[in-house]
């Protein structure tokens, strides 16, 4: 039997989601049909695991975003493929969003408990 783990995310923009996956080195193909609780379902993006393509995203109607499916997924790792592409994602969504205001990152660290600091100031 199955396991299948939906995640809602804050994922909009599909430019930045590949971005993000490339970066991490993920193979991904997009408009990929995936097996998902009976059906087929077409992911606008689907990442190749180790047994195949068994995570997926695919835009929710009602706001546009990105939901992330996974499919026989242990949960340790799930919940790191989640963490480190919403993370990437988050700060390649930021920095875009400055650039187009005007800023420049100043200073980029990683905290404690694996937190992204950023700064930014006004590009002169």
């Amino acid at each position: 039997m199955s396991h299948i783990t939906k995640v809602k995310t804050q994922i909009h923009d599909r430019e930045i989601l590949l971005q993000t996956l490339k970066e991490l080195g993920h193979l991904y193909e997009e408009n990929r049909e995936l097996w998902v609780g009976g059906a087929n379902l077409v992911m606008d993006v689907a990442i190749r695991g180790r047994t195949g393509f068994n995570v997926g995203f695919r835009r929710e109607q009602e706001d546009r975003s990105y939901k992330m499916y996974f499919l026989d997924v242990p949960a340790q790792e799930y919940k790191g493929l989640r963490d480190a592409v919403l993370q990437r994602y988050a700060r390649k969504k930021i920095v875009k969003e400055a650039r187009r205001r005007n800023y420049i990152v100043a200073d980029e660290r990683v905290c404690s408990g694996n937190r992204l600091r950023l700064v930014f100031r006004k590009a002169v």
